[in-house]
């Protein structure tokens, strides 16, 4: 009855808190106190949680305080997430934020439905520090669907498949740079008879531009490489972007993109031959970007209390 009660006037039920998937914690408190820095995450997660869930995007972005105090944020959720889903997971993401990270201003989290970024400073895309607070997920091959049994911890024997892994996230990269408005990419790769199919997703910051999607995309490919041969799954998650892919299918809908497994490795460097495509879509050459990040300017404020928050409209 409570519950119907706090629905009908507009309230979600209680969101329990939960152990982040990865977390990231640094930068201790400079110039606020803890009690100013819960006010500003309460505010921030209200708006950012309500902002990402409207949109086709599912990203927000926003800052809370006045310059002497302000907190930034990012919250993206996963391109096929329902509204409900990414409103509560951004929630619980803030909630968790002052429990996993109790002293510091910057906080990275990554959940299932979700990835939350909060910091002092704007979170503005650099090419330069992509590879800086990554958030890394092995062992993604847990999984409460009955219908997936899959041994944890066991290693894939074929000498190719880190090339094809590789191979499998170029492509799903792309798609997701070139051919998504939402920049939001699923692929799924046939490895062989005997290992399970391989599944992929590639997502971005909408704001990003194509050329900026694919380099951040690449630049956490190439830095996690080494990982491959040893995990079954993995999920690494940047400020801007992500990938993932797991031996079972962990997003909803088919896969955006079908890759051809390759048998042809360059040994020394376990790269497939012959088959990196250029980025970009085919036969469309690669432009430069137009859309270069715009700072939008806020408008003077004459009192602390009117620059209280400013969500951006990416």
């Amino acid at each position: 009855m409570i519950i119907v009660l706090l629905l009908i006037l507009g309230f979600e039920p209680f969101v329990a808190t939960g152990d982040p998937l990865a977390q990231l914690c640094g930068g201790a408190y400079s110039n606020m106190n803890g009690s100013t820095y819960n006010a500003n995450l309460e505010l921030l997660s209200t708006m950012l949680s309500k902002s990402a869930s409207s949109k086709q995007t599912l990203l927000a972005k926003g800052f809370v305080g006045t310059d002497q105090d302000r907190t930034y944020g990012v919250a993206l959720c996963r391109g096929d997430s329902m509204a409900p889903a990414c409103s509560r997971c951004i929630t619980t993401a803030f909630l968790d934020a002052q429990r996993v990270c109790v002293v510091f201003e910057d906080t990275h989290v990554l959940y299932e439905n979700c990835i939350v970024h909060i910091s002092p400073k704007d979170l503005i895309y650099d090419s330069a520090v992509v590879l800086n607070g990554l958030l890394i997920f092995s062992g993604n091959s847990r999984t409460t669907d009955p219908g997936v049994s899959i041994e944890v911890g066991s290693k894939y024997t074929n000498v190719s498949i880190d090339g094809n892994i590789k191979l499998l996230l170029q492509e799903t990269a792309k798609q997701a740079a070139y051919n998504s408005a939402t920049r939001y990419a699923t692929g799924c790769m046939d490895v062989n008879g005997t290992d399970p199919l391989l599944y992929s997703l590639a997502q971005c910051n909408q704001n990003l531009s194509p050329n900026d999607c694919w380099d951040c995309l690449d630049n956490i490919r190439s830095a996690v490489q080494s990982f491959f041969y040893r995990q079954r799954g993995e999920w690494i998650a940047g400020m801007w972007c992500n990938f993932r892919y797991d031996p079972y299918q962990f997003y909803k809908g088919e896969p955006m993109k079908q890759i051809a497994w390759s048998a042809s490795v360059d040994p020394a460097t376990n790269m497939v031959v012959a088959r990196q495509p250029a980025p970009g879509p085919v036969g469309v050459p690669r432009q430069k970007d137009e859309n270069k990040p715009v700072v939008v300017p806020s408008r003077k404020h004459k009192s602390k209390q009117e620059s209280r928050f400013f969500l951006s409209q990416n």
